[in-house]
C-alpha cells in the first residue's frame, strides 16, 4: 500500500503521519489539489518538494526530482504515468514507481500533480 492510499487508490487520509499533514482542498485541476495528493502520492519516495530522495526501502534506487517532468508537458505526463514510459522512451520499473496504480487517477488528478509540480 502507497502511503496515504487504500489499495483501490483511494485517499486514505487518516494513513497520512506527521505534522506537515495538508489540510484536503476541493478536488480540481488546481496546483493546491496537486500540492494536496503529491504530499499523499509522492513525497514518501520523491522528498519533500519533490526534488528527489532515497525511497524507504533500502533496495529501491534513488526517486528522482519530479522538477524534469515539466519538460513532457502535460499530455507526455499523463501518458507516462499512464503507460509508464517517458517521452524519452525511458521505461519506469514498476517494483519501485507505482505507475500502474498512480496511472488509475482521473485527468483532473494527474493535472493538477503536473501544476502543482510546476511551482517548484
Amino acid at each position: 500500500m502507497i502511503m496515504g492510499m487504500s489499495d483501490d487508490m483511494k485517499l486514505a487520509p487518516d494513513a497520512m503521519l506527521g505534522p506537515s499533514r495538508l489540510e484536503m482542498p476541493e478536488k480540481a485541476a488546481t496546483v493546491e489539489w496537486g500540492e494536496y495528493r503529491a504530499s499523499v502520492l509522492c513525497q514518501v519516495c520523491h522528498g519533500v518538494g519533490l526534488l528527489g530522495n532515497q525511497p524507504p526501502d533500502p533496495a529501491s534506487p534513488p526517486a528522482p526530482d519530479l522538477r524534469t517532468t515539466q519538460s513532457w508537458g502535460l499530455d507526455g505526463f499523463i501518458k507516462t504515468i499512464r503507460e509508464g514510459v517517458t517521452p524519452s522512451d525511458r521505461h519506469l520499473d514498476a517494483a519501485f514507481m507505482p505507475w500502474k496504480q498512480i496511472g488509475h487517477l482521473d485527468d483532473v488528478e494527474l493535472e493538477a500533480l503536473y501544476k502543482y509540480i510546476g511551482t517548484l
